[in-house]
């Protein structure tokens, strides 16, 4: 058998049938009728050649009929492929069939390339039709035109796929899934546009952009990543900008999201929900100018993008979110945990501070022993007498006191220190307390510099104006959180390195009935565009993962609650300044406190009686010592036995009790005096490790804050047990 490509076609210069004469009625009705048909229809010749072809196939095929008569069936193979996008061999062609077996071929659906590079698709069928006065058996092929069908097929496939990614990412939480979730879109937007390169992006506030690309490469196939952040190219920009779309002919290098490549051709489609621009599609390297009639095709897939941009957007809203909430889990717990830890070393630390208060006091006693002896010495002995006999009981060196003095000052100097950096923990762990009271915020400013130190030190120094100012009503946990935050974000607006040529500042002053505190930085500054979105939430001006965008806004909160406002002023690369306004509480008077040179208050005249319940022997012996030169002690470890103890002999001045034991709390001792010496419960004073149930502390500021926290200084005591007395 001769093969196809073996032969040459058998034309007439007109194009059609030799045997018909083109100017008979016959001819004329029958290209009439071929031009009429719904369809393309080709006569093709026992050895492949194109014999004739009507106005509807030479359209479908891209070519003229000047070009198509020198065409073999052979000379498209390559440009057809079967439904999957396998090429079609030559063989499998049905006009193939029909002229190899003789036989009529069923329809199969097949997709032919235009020269220039459009996608044809339609169903095509083959009848045997002999040549005329050659015996060879030709054949005749019929097609009709699908491709509207099947770009309307791959529309709604498309839709349906964007449509099940969307709620793929409302239901899926893994990394995974963020990574493939543009790529099902991206492919369908390519193979709708005839693209090779797109991405889909959504702007980030620092002018970036998280990207998903998409690219097709040789045999249809696709393949896509996901990137991390990439500034957006200008054209993104414009198209962001105005919302309209935007197109570009050989745009060159773009940068940004398209690479280094130089783009054919570019387009930038806007993604909406609603009024709000959610993300921007880029397209790229099309086989034909983009056009806006195509691109207007493409809507409905544009609006399942945006809801697919807009569910990513919201996911990951939630997730920081969720990140956050955890967080602040995880600071509770935190905090919990501190409070605890407080309470354990608070015991021991009391009985470190009174046992070196003690030790303070008997050096100085010692001191003026010596001093005493001396003098009695100087009646009956001369000085060198004096000298001589100290000398041989070692007491001659006055130094010698002097340093024992100062190795005491300096222990109950750190154990103070120890003592202030729990009470500043515990100022943190109560940031979710409701009950607001006074707060000195100088001291809250004081507690942030210390929690910030670190953070600072490296940075830039610190200056402090602090002011005569009023006390404030509120939560001190969470002012000092406020100031940490104000501290921390100055000091991470300047690079480590330079601490000698960066200053932060803080200042409080009053201003009519506010109290204002200003923290101050010469870091990057802000940039004008974001100042007015500075407090909202999750806004960030950091690097992209460098911070969940909290912290101002929780600033913003914690200040409007207070009954107060936060404002910020920034010049870019000039630094910024942060202002708090308080309103004031009403002024109190405190009692002036003793300095630790002057004596504690007069011990009364009449020996006091005083029951000391605490559960913990150290204590109970280490006070009960110390104060037993002004009280006569009674002592008891817990609930069981201050009844008894009070029972026994119910004339006690004062109560001193401790907030928690194992077998009650100081509550339960006020709950059964109150009942049985109701005149004695009114000189309860209660002792804590720093510990506070919400039900202790609204139980310690019904009875007026008569409480110390442990450890204390002994003239603290003093004072509270005098101001009891007199009440």
């Amino acid at each position: 058998m001769t093969k196809l490509t073996d032969r040459k076609p058998l034309t007439t210069p007109e194009g059609g049938l030799p045997r018909v004469n083109p100017d008979s009625t016959e001819a004329r009705l029958l290209a009439r009728i071929l031009e009429v048909v719904p369809g393309g229809i080709v006569q093709v010749a026992a050895d492949g050649g194109i014999l004739r072809a009507n106005r509807q196939a030479q359209d479908f095929l891209g070519l003229a009929w000047d070009r198509l008569s020198a065409r073999f069936i052979t000379d498209f193979e390559g440009e057809t492929f079967h439904e999957d996008g396998r090429p079609c061999p030559v063989e499998d062609y049905p006009v193939a069939r029909c002229l190899t077996t003789g036989q009529a071929q069923p329809p199969l659906t097949l997709g032919v390339r235009q020269p220039e590079g459009d996608l044809r698709w339609a169903i095509f069928t083959a009848l045997p039709f002999p040549e005329s006065g050659q015996g060879a058996q030709g054949a005749v092929v019929t097609f009709v035109d699908i491709t509207d069908r099947k770009r309307a097929e791959v529309r709604a496939r498309a839709h349906a796929q964007l449509l099940d990614t969307v709620r793929m990412v409302h239901s899926r939480d893994d990394a995974g899934a963020v990574v493939a979730i543009f790529h099902a879109p991206l492919a369908s937007l390519l193979e709708l546009t005839g693209s090779r390169f797109g991405f889909v992006a959504r702007p980030l506030d620092d002018g970036s952009a998280e990207l998903a690309l998409h690219a097709r490469i040789d045999g249809g196939a696709s393949k896509g990543k996901t990137l991390e952040p990439v500034p957006l190219d200008a054209l993104s920009q414009q198209v962001l900008s105005s919302g309209e779309p935007a197109m570009a002919e050989d745009p060159g290098v773009l940068g940004g999201p398209w690479g280094r490549v130089a783009r054919q051709r570019a387009a930038v489609l806007p993604l909406a929900v609603g009024e709000r621009l959610v993300g921007v599609v880029g397209l790229a390297d099309a086989r034909n100018p983009y056009d806006h009639e195509q691109l207007a095709d493409l809507g409905p897939l544009l609006e399942a993008s945006a809801d697919l941009v807009a569910a990513l957007g919201e996911r990951q809203r939630r997730r920081q979110l969720e990140a956050q909430l955890a967080q602040a889990g995880r600071l509770a717990s935190v905090g919990t945990l501190a409070a605890g830890m407080a309470h354990e070393i608070n015991n021991p630390l009391a009985y470190v501070l009174l046992n070196l208060q003690a030790y303070e006091r008997h050096a100085a006693r010692l001191s003026d022993k010596l001093q005493r002896l001396r003098e009695a010495l100087g009646d009956h002995l001369s000085s060198p007498d004096i000298d001589a006999l100290l000398d041989r009981v070692e007491l001659s060196a006055p130094d010698d006191l002097e340093l024992i003095r100062r190795h005491g000052a300096d222990a109950l100097e750190g154990a103070e220190r120890v003592q202030r950096i729990v009470r500043d923990l515990m100022t943190f762990s109560r940031v979710n307390e409701e009950q607001k009271s006074h707060v000195d915020v100088n001291e809250s400013v004081r507690i942030a510099i210390k929690m910030a130190h670190h953070e600072i030190k490296y940075r830039a120094q610190l200056q402090t104006d602090l002011g005569d100012i009023s006390p404030v009503i509120g939560h001190e946990g969470r002012l000092s959180q406020v100031f940490l935050n104000l501290l921390l974000n100055a000091a991470r607006a300047i690079d480590e390195g330079h601490p000698d040529e960066h200053v932060i500042s803080v200042r409080t002053w009053m201003e009519a009935d506010e109290v204002r505190v200003e923290v101050a930085d010469s870091g990057e500054g802000v940039p004008p565009e974001h100042l007015d979105r500075l407090f909202d939430p999750f806004f960030s001006t950091r690097a992209h993962g460098a911070g969940a965008g909290l912290g101002l806004s929780i600033c913003h909160s914690v200040v409007t609650a207070h009954g107060g406002r936060i404002a910020v002023d920034s010049q870019l690369g000039s630094g910024s300044r942060f202002t708090v306004s308080l309103p004031r509480a009403v002024r109190t008077v405190p009692s002036p406190t003793p300095s630790a040179d002057e004596p504690s208050p007069v011990a009364p005249t009449t020996r006091r009686r005083l029951l000391l319940v605490d559960d913990e022997p150290m204590i109970v012996e280490v006070l009960g010592r110390l104060i037993a030169e002004r009280y006569t002690v009674v002592t008891a470890d817990g609930l069981e036995s201050a009844v008894e103890r009070i029972e026994a002999d119910p004339s006690f001045d004062v109560i001193l009790c401790d907030m928690m034991m194992l077998d009650g709390t100081g509550m339960d001792v006020h709950r059964w005096v109150s009942a049985h010496q109701p005149q004695l419960a009114k000189r309860m004073l209660f002792m804590t490790g720093g510990t506070f149930t919400p039900k202790a502390r609204a139980f310690l500021d019904e009875q007026g804050g008569h409480h110390l926290t442990k450890p204390f200084r002994l003239r603290e005591l003093d004072e509270r047990i005098a101001a009891l007395m007199a009440e």
